[in-house]
C-alpha cells in the first residue's frame, strides 16, 4: 500500500504489513521477521512462548534521520530532527562526531585517558546539560546496535545511567530514555524479564512528570509494548501504549493510528470490549484513507470482535463483512488464514443470532483452514470451542463431545485458547441437557 503519496509508509518485505513508523532511531527492530500467521497484528518477533500473537508492525530507518547520517547526508538529516536536537548542534557535524568517538574507542588501548572512558562518558563531556547527554548516549547506543555491537550499546547505556545517578539526574524522562533503550536490547536478546522490568521502570519514571520528553520516547514505549504482546503480556503492554499515545503528537496521525489499533487489540485480549471498540474506531478514522489493505482488514476484524463481545451483533456483522470484503480484494498473501479468522467470527455472530445453519458453514469452513496452518493453533482452538457449542446446541453431541475432550486436553497441556473454565462450563451444560453424568 506504500506510495509516494504516503510519506510515512514504505515498501517492505512481503512478510511484513504496510503500516510502518519511520521516524526515530530505533528501527533496528525492523530486522525482526514475522513469527506467526496470526494476521490480526503486523510483523513480530519470535517470542519465548510456544506461539506468538503473530505479526506486528514493522519499523524502518529508510526515511529516518539516522540513516541519512550514516550515509553522510547531514543536510537531509538535520531537516528531519527537531530544532533542539543536540546532534544537530554539533559544529563539525554528527557524522564526524560519531566517527571521532568510534576511532577513540577503537584505539583506546593506545591512549591512556581514552581507554578509561566509554563512549557515553566521552559524550557527556561534550554537553553541559543532562538533556543533551542522554540524547547523545541514546544515539550512540543506537549506532552500535546498527553495527551489531550489543555489548558496546549496553555499556554506553549503563555508563550513561551511572553518570546520571552520580549527578543526581537519573530521574524522569531522562533516565527513562536510556532504560527503554536497554529494554529494546533485552527483548532482542530474548530476555523477557529484563525487558519487562526496564520498561516498567521507565514508564514509572515518565509518569512522575517533567516537561522534557525525548522525541523518540513514544516509539520506544510502543516497541516495548510490541515485544510484550509477543509474550502475551497484554496487561503490561497496555499502559506502555497508553502512554505512547498520550505523548505522540497529533500531527503524526498515521503513527497514532497504529498505536490506537494495538491498544484496541490489547483491550480485546483482556476482554474489555467497550474500551477496545473506542480505540479501534479512532484507529479506523485515520486509516480508512489508506484504502483496502491488510491494516484495515485487521482493524475491522478487531472492531467486529469488540462488538461481538458486547452483544452488538448487527454492528459486529457489518464490520466483519467489511473486513471480509477488503480481504477478498487483497493478494493471496496470508489470505487463507485471515479469511478463516473472519469466517470464524462471523460464525459466532450468526450463532448468537440464531442462524445456526449459516453459523455452521462459516465455522466449519474456518476450521478446515486453521487446522492446517502453522502458528494458528490459538485461533483454531477458539474456533473449535465455538463449533463444539454449535454442535451441542443443534443436538449433535456425537460431534461436540470429542471436540470438547480435545480442547480440555490441549488447554491442560498449556496451549493458549479459550478459558478452560468456559470450556468446562459448556461441557457441563451439554451433559445437563443430555442427562449425561
Amino acid at each position: 500500500m506504500a506510495s509516494s503519496e504516503k510519506p510515512d509508509f514504505i515498501e517492505i518485505d512481503e512478510k511484513t504489513p504496510s503500516v510502518k513508523l519511520t521516524e526515530g532511531p530505533d528501527a533496528s527492530d525492523s530486522s525482526r521477521k514475522t513469527a506467526g500467521a496470526d494476521s490480526e497484528k503486523s510483523s513480530g518477533a519470535q517470542s519465548a512462548a510456544a506461539e506468538t500473537t503473530g505479526p506486528r508492525p514493522a519499523f524502518s530507518l529508510a526515511q529516518s534521520a539516522q540513516n541519512h547520517y550514516a550515509n553522510g547526508d547531514d543536510a537531509v538529516a538535520k531537516k528531519m530532527l527537531p530544532a533542539n536536537r543536540p546532534m544537530r548542534k554539533l559544529p563539525f557535524g554528527p557524522v564526524t562526531f560519531i566517527g571521532l568517538l568510534v576511532v577513540l574507542s577503537t584505539f583506546g588501548n593506545q591512549i591512556d585517558e581514552m581507554r578509561k572512558q566509554t563512549l557515553a562518558a566521552l559524550a557527556g563531556k561534550l554537553y553541559l546539560n543532562s538533556q543533551g547527554y542522554v540524547e547523545t548516549v541514546s544515539d550512540l547506543s543506537w549506532f552500535y546496535r546498527q553495527n551489531r555491537n550489543l555489548p558496546a550499546a549496553k555499556a554506553a547505556l549503563n555508563k550513561g545511567l551511572a553518570t546520571l545517578a552520580a549527578n543526581d539526574q537519573d530521574k524522569g524522562a531522562k533516565g527513562a530514555l536510556l532504560r527503554l533503550r536497554l529494554a529494546s536490547i533485552a527483548f532482542q536478546e530474548k530476555d523477557e524479564e529484563a525487558g519487562r522490568a526496564l520498561a516498567n521502570t521507565a514508564l514509572s519514571m515518565i509518569n512522575k512528570g517533567g516537561t522534557y520528553v525525548p522525541y523518540e520516547t513514544p516509539l520506544l514505549l510502543y516497541l516495548a509494548a510490541w515485544n510484550l504482546d509477543n509474550y502475551w503480556d497484554y496487561k503490561t503492554a497496555l499502559p506502555l501504549n497508553l502512554k505512547a499515545i498520550e505523548l505522540w503528537p497529533n500531527n503524526r496521525p498515521n503513527y497514532r493510528s497504529s498505536v490506537q489499533y494495538d491498544i484496541g487489540f490489547e483491550y480485546n485480549r483482556l476482554k474489555q470490549y467497550e474500551k477496545a471498540e473506542g480505540y479501534l474506531k479512532q484507529a479506523l478514522s485515520q486509516s480508512l484513507s489508506w484504502g483496502d489493505d491488510d491494516d484495515n482488514v485487521r482493524r475491522f476484524l478487531q472492531l467486529g470482535i469488540s462488538q461481538l463481545g458486547q452483544k452488538k451483533y448487527p454492528e459486529a456483522e457489518t464490520n466483519l463483512n467489511s473486513a471480509l470484503r477488503m480481504q477478498q480484494t487483497l493478494s493471496q498473501r496470508k489470505k487463507d488464514t485471515q479469511l478463516a479468522q473472519i469466517y470464524s467470527e462471523l460464525g459466532k455472530v450468526r450463532a448468537a443470532q440464531g442462524d445456526l445453519l449459516m453459523a455452521r458453514k462459516y465455522l466449519e469452513r474456518a476450521a478446515e483452514t486453521l487446522k492446517s496452518k502453522r502458528n494458528s493453533a490459538y485461533h483454531y482452538l477458539l474456533n473449535q470451542h465455538a463449533l463444539a457449542n454449535l454442535y451441542r446446541d443443534i443436538g449433535e453431541t456425537n460431534l461436540a463431545t470429542p471436540i470438547y475432550e480435545s480442547l480440555l486436553s490441549r488447554l491442560r497441556d498449556g496451549e493458549r485458547g479459550p478459558d478452560i473454565k468456559d470450556v468446562q462450563r459448556d461441557v457441563d451444560l451439554m451433559r445437563a441437557k443430555t442427562g449425561g453424568g
